[in-house]
Parts: C-alpha cells; sequence; structure tokens
C-alpha cells in the first residue's frame, strides 16, 4: 500500500559529484548529499573511483534517492544544470545511460521537484566538496543535528 502525497515525509536533498582529474587518465570521483527532513539533517557519502564528473552527479542523485527508506516528496537541489535538465525533461539522454537508468529506477517510487543551485560559493559548497573526497572506499552516513 503506498503513502498518498499528503502522507509522504517532505524531504529535502541537496546533492554533489565530484571527480578530481576529471578528463585526464587518472581520476577519483565521489558522491554526497545532505538530506533534511523535520530539522534533522544527515550527510551520506559515497566513493565512486575512476569517473567523470557527469557521471558523478548522476551518481550523487541516485545515491541519495536510494538512501529513503519510504516513497517521499522530495525537493531536490543539485549544482548539476545536466541533472535537472535531464531529468525535467530539456536534455536528451546521449551518454551515462546506465547513470540514467539507475536515476530513473531510484526516483520511481518518490515524487521529486528538480531544482538547480550554485554550491560552488558558500559554506554549503565548500563542505559538499569537502564532503565527496572524505571516504575513499565505501559509503558513509553522519548526523549534522
Amino acid at each position: 500500500m503506498s503513502a498518498t502525497t499528503a502522507e509522504r515525509k517532505q524531504v529535502t536533498i541537496t546533492t554533489d559529484g565530484a571527480c578530481l582529474g576529471n578528463g585526464q587518465n587518472e581520476t577519483r570521483a565521489a558522491a554526497a548529499a545532505i538530506l533534511e527532513y523535520q530539522g534533522h539533517k544527515r550527510a551520506i557519502g559515497c566513493y565512486i573511483g575512476p569517473s567523470t564528473n557527469q557521471r558523478a552527479e548522476i551518481t550523487a542523485t541516485a545515491f541519495a534517492l536510494e538512501s529513503l527508506k519510504e516513497p517521499c516528496t522530495v525537493i531536490l537541489r543539485t549544482d548539476s544544470r545536466y541533472v535537472v535538465e535531464t531529468m525535467t525533461g530539456n536534455f536528451k539522454r546521449r551518454s551515462n545511460l546506465d547513470c540514467w537508468q539507475r536515476l530513473d529506477e531510484a526516483a520511481t517510487t518518490h515524487e521529486i521537484t528538480y531544482e538547480g543551485l550554485c554550491l560552488r560559493k558558500g559554506i554549503i559548497g565548500r563542505f559538499m566538496r569537502q564532503l565527496a573526497f572524505l571516504p575513499q572506499k565505501g559509503v558513509f552516513v553522519m548526523s549534522l543535528t
């Protein structure tokens, strides 16, 4: 039995994916997100390994949605115009099809509003970039409140 829109938890997610050495032979990528629900914040992240910035951005979004334990109404904020415009139907998918499929599957049970924002400036941007490279392997979760 699925929750109606009114019964769903309202969650705000801010995601960021990053790749050191993007476009070069040796890269290191990671994905991170901050999930907010009723004043509580939780940070999650995962090390991706060799990848590209675009793949890291898509993976960050999918990873965050996969971490939700039930269908939610989500405001998903990212600095990736690529993710926002593709998920809202304005860009066509030409590459990274495996990542898009993962994101589609992660998004199916949620009602999502995609919002673009600038994470390069200010405290949130610095935090997300640091967060993205904390784990060298695996996944981490930490409470921020």
